[in-house]
């Protein structure tokens, strides 16, 4: 519609609503009227109009989405009060709809009211069946609770919802969220082994079952475990996985070997047959670590339809590296400025430092958007350093000090409060390198339950040095074989106590 037709537009669709009986698809007519006059800027009309509707609409005829387009208009305008008392109306008329709890909710959250809007969730999950979104109530009210810090009751709200939930009611977003919870808590082994529990539940190639084959194989990479990798990748019966995951895994099988070239082959063979954008993106990676910027431009150029200039995208960070590579210096201050969703500030600059700053302190912005997750190694060619460098999801500042010499510090001016740098987290597992490199250790605790009061003073004293500890009471899984857990904890630690 041009804008000299809007108005045009608004009043045929306001004679169709005079027109219209409410048990025929009303509902569009209203909050699409509303749209036209949101984009006339009548925000107060669109608002009136919504409010009409909500008075004519039945609840099984799409009102639900008047509520919360009001409301939303109402939050928008500053009218918070109002808007909350309207999706409490809401909630009272249509009592099934997730929707309305997660709008209401999110207004709550925004206004600091963390705990209210925890309360409302789960008098939402008493009330909605598995059939009516009931996992999005569930999941939304994990992530306010890993929020508000309280980890345990976000676990134990997921448990609870995997056993409610069935597999084509999405429940494979709340193994993410269980697995994405775990990883951020140090626990990544964990995590890797509720993923592998959904693959065996939620069906062959349906659902979306690739995408916890994708988290557990990139916490595998980050965690630094072959072993299990192959395992993911080899599978069984009840968790075999898809085709295009299991050339996923052989690429992330070679970059973890250090063969990055046999990487980028592996995945440029595989991308020919299937299209997967987490193949492609390590595709143009491996190239990259490869040096064949040329390779990496090919693919990124393949998948340029997929680049959402969006914040903290990992491609926009990779299409980044390839231009910096490129000497584009433009291209590279458009993606930066995309991936930061703002201008660059004074003491930031174009440069290939601040490109492995901006990977050394990603955060989760939602699921799967972090670039230490989707590249949690980088190697020698790209940070011109003696050994590659992993960084787990939750870690922060696992580069060392490359910013020694006045050059390189007037290269990458970060502010002083963000530039705190933490011990190192390296490539190598064994204790002489942990010297070399400052690294803080991870430590498996071995031990007779009955002398678990000493263990967890030792454990506790650990901890206040800032020492990982991997022990069994926390982290084995419940039905997982205790010898595999501890050959598991022997081999991905770098100092196992025993009291043996």
């Amino acid at each position: 519609i041009q804008d000299n037709q809007i108005e045009e537009a608004i009043e045929l669709l306001q004679q169709g609503i005079q027109r219209i009986p409410p048990d025929k698809d009303l509902a569009k007519l209203y909050y699409s009227c509303a749209d036209l006059l949101i984009q006339d800027n009548q925000i107060e009309e669109a608002i009136e109009l919504l409010q009409q509707g909500i008075q004519r609409i039945p609840p099984d005829k799409d009102l639900a989405k008047l509520y919360y387009s009001c409301a939303d208009l109402l939050a928008q305008d500053n009218q918070i009060e109002e808007a909350i008392a309207l999706l409490q109306q809401g909630i009272h008329r249509i009592p099934q709809n997730s929707s309305l709890y997660i709008a209401y909710t999110n207004l709550l959250a925004q206004d600091n009211s963390i705990e209210e809007a925890i309360e409302l969730l789960q008098q939402g999950i008493q009330r909605i069946p598995p059939d009516k979104d009931l996992q999005v109530l569930y999941d939304h009210c994990a992530n306010l609770l890993a929020q508000d810090n309280r980890i345990q009751e976000a676990i134990e709200l997921l448990q609870r919802g995997i056993q409610q939930i069935p597999p084509n009611k999405d429940l494979r977003q709340l193994y993410l969220t269980y697995g994405g919870l775990l990883a951020r808590n140090n626990k990544t082994y964990k995590a890797i082994m509720i993923l592998r529990e959904g693959l065996s539940i939620i069906p062959f190639n349906k659902y979306s079952r690739y995408r916890l084959a994708e988290n557990a194989m990139l916490y595998c990479l980050a965690n630094k475990d072959n072993l299990t990798l192959k395992q993911i990748v080899e599978g069984n019966d009840n968790n075999s996985l898809e085709p295009r995951m299991i050339e996923l895994g052989k690429v992330l099988i070679a970059q973890l070997q250090g063969d990055w070239q046999q990487a980028a082959k592996i995945a440029h063979q595989a991308t020919a047959k299937f299209h997967n954008l987490l193949l492609l993106t390590q595709e143009a990676f491996s190239w990259l670590c490869t040096e064949n910027i040329d390779a990496a431009e090919e693919v990124i150029q393949s998948v340029s339809h997929s680049l959402k200039l969006t914040k903290g995208n990992p491609l926009i960070w990779l299409k980044a590296f390839i231009d910096i590579k490129k000497r584009d210096y433009k291209l590279v201050e458009e993606m930066l400025i995309a991936y930061l969703d703002r201008p660059l500030q004074e003491n930031e600059t174009i440069d290939h430092n601040f490109l492995l700053y901006l990977w050394d302190t990603s955060v989760d912005f939602h699921e799967g958007i972090n670039v230490a997750f989707n590249f949690p190694t980088l190697p020698t060619s790209l940070t011109g350093l003696e050994i590659e460098i992993t960084r787990q999801q939750n870690d922060i500042h696992v580069l060392p000090d490359i910013l020694n010499n006045e050059e390189q510090q007037n290269n990458l001016s970060i502010n002083n409060s963000l530039n705190k740098k933490q011990p190192i987290i390296a490539s190598s597992k064994n204790c002489e390198e942990n010297e070399i490199t400052n690294m803080t250790p991870k430590v498996f605790i071995s031990y007779n339950h009955k002398d678990k009061d000493i263990v967890d003073i030792i454990k506790n004293k650990l901890r206040s040095e800032g020492i990982n500890v991997v022990i069994d009471s926390e982290d084995l899984f419940g039905g997982q074989d205790i010898e595999e857990f501890i050959k598991q904890a022997v081999k991905n630690t770098d100092i196992t106590l025993s009291g043996e």
